[in-house]
This record gives C-alpha cells, structure tokens and sequence, in this order.
C-alpha cells in the first residue's frame, strides 16, 4: 500500500512519453544513467520519501537531487509534486492537488497526525534535534486514549501502523522498550509535509466531535 495510490505507479500517457527526449540527452555520454534515473525514480514511488541519511536511500536521493528539474517534470506528469528539503536532506512525492492520504486507514491516519501534534510538542519544548524528535510509543499510546477517548490498536496493529510509517520515510524505529515492546520513535521533519495545519485542525475536530462524557471504550 502507498500513500500515492497504485495508479500513480504507472507512467503512462502523453505528460511522461513527453520527457523521452530529456531522457535521451541525460543518458546520451552514459549508458547506465537510463538504469540510476528508472530506478531512482521507483525508489520514489515505492517508498515517498528518501532520506541522505538512510544508506538505501542516499544513492537514489543523490540523483533525483542532480537531476530534480527533470524528476520534477516527470512527477508533475503523473499529477504529483516532487518536495525537496535540503537542510533536512530529504526529497518526497506528495499528490498535486493535495496533502490528503486517501489510502491510509483510520487508525493509521489517526497514529500519523497524533505523531505530528508529538512533534510539534517536541518543538515548542525545544527537544528536537536535527530537525527529528524521538517520542516513546507509550506516550503515542496514552495521547491516543486520552486525546480521542478511545483504546489504541493493539501491540500487534499497533507495530504494523509505525512500520508502514516507516517504510514512508516518515518516522525512524529504534530499540524496543522493555515495558511496552515497541520500538521507540524519530519522527523526521517531513511528517509536516503529509499533514498539513489543515489536517490538525481535522483532528481537533475529530476529538471534539466526541461525546466528551463518553468513556474511553
């Protein structure tokens, strides 16, 4: 499952076969260049954010950064916006009409934008470092009830939400607590990319629209 959407995979249609003659002038004195810039470019799609920092992610970063007019051509053919944050070191897809994430589940968007409001937090404290705050999935747990008045998921669900985050580039995993089991969390600085201020008021709204005398189930 991707953040994109599986229709996004495809490069078809006019807007991509219209790069073909950028392609040939970039691969014209190297033959393997055809190979790093497909591959870069499925790297992309596949994962939505690629971090210098993560070692599967440097190579692909490093060529879409050399070539981004050209990546950011061809994404915006396939109507998505290619992002690039060179403090942070991160490149990354984001729909071009929106921020919404229309693929991902309830309890995933609801552990996302939760992550978003801790980082937030993190840096009105001044506890960020490096642009990234590491949180503890106890205290993602406790938001979740205490914020939305209802159980978390599961430890099981619970772990498979942070690893589809992860695999988005959104947040780092670290070593596991001892009480909880899971690992703890480094929210990196492109959540606010995918959750805009928009998507808090959302959630806001979405706490509030609770009956604030209803227990936690």
């Amino acid at each position: 499952m991707s953040c994109i959407g599986a229709g996004a995979r495809q490069m078809a249609g006019n807007g991509a076969a219209d790069m073909l003659p950028e392609l040939r002038r970039l691969t014209a004195d190297d033959p393997d260049q055809a190979q790093r810039l497909r591959k870069a470019a499925a790297d992309l799609l596949g994962a939505q954010f690629l971090h210098a920092a993560e070692a599967r992610d440097r190579a692909s970063h490093a060529v879409i950064v050399e070539h981004y007019a050209y990546f950011a051509q061809l994404f915006d053919a396939l109507d998505m916006r290619l992002v690039r944050d060179d403090d942070f070191g991160y490149v990354g897809l984001v729909p071009g009409s929106d921020y919404v994430l229309p693929s991902l589940k309830q309890d995933e968007t609801l552990v996302l934008l939760l992550l978003r409001l801790l980082y937030e937090e993190a840096f009105d404290r001044m506890e960020a470092e490096g642009g990234t705050a590491w949180v503890d999935a106890n205290a993602l747990a406790d938001r979740y009830h205490t914020l939305l008045r209802r159980e978390p998921p599961r430890k099981g669900r619970f772990g498979e939400i942070l690893t589809l985050l992860r695999r988005h580039g959104l947040i780092r995993l670290g070593d596991e607590d001892g009480y909880s089991g899971l690992p703890r969390i480094q929210i990196l600085p492109n959540v606010r990319v995918v959750t805009s201020d928009a998507t808090l008021k959302a959630l806001e709204a979405f706490a509030q629209e609770l009956d604030p005398e209803e227990p936690a189930p």
